[in-house]
């Protein structure tokens, strides 16, 4: 599928997301003109969420996992929040990669 859309001005400067439902699909950041699509998708093994930030959207357990994984899986689903969706995946076991267009 190709789209192609002509975005004002004050778009240059944010990160632009294009995403497929909750996942991530395509990504421009701000500080380059490169767009990247996702090539291999998110496995949903839940590691991305096993050592949370203090920061974090959600409190971390006693275990230092995000209070919202379950066995591997986020329960909020479709209602999870924006920035997991959309965060730099840090992990090395991590199998989603990006492919630049």
């Amino acid at each position: 599928m190709k789209i192609t859309i002509d975005l004002p001005k004050w778009a240059e400067e944010r990160d632009i997301f294009i995403m497929a439902g909750m996942e991530l699909v395509a990504v421009k950041r701000a500080y380059s003109n490169d767009v990247y699509v996702k090539d291999v998708r998110c496995q949903k093994c839940g590691k991305c969420c096993e050592d949370v930030p203090e920061n974090h959207f959600y409190e971390k357990g006693i275990d230092g996992h995000c209070i919202k994984l379950e066995n591997g899986r986020c329960v909020e689903r479709e209602y999870k929040p924006f920035a997991c969706c959309v965060g730099e995946k840090t992990i090395k076991e991590c199998l989603i990669t990006y492919r630049k267009q």
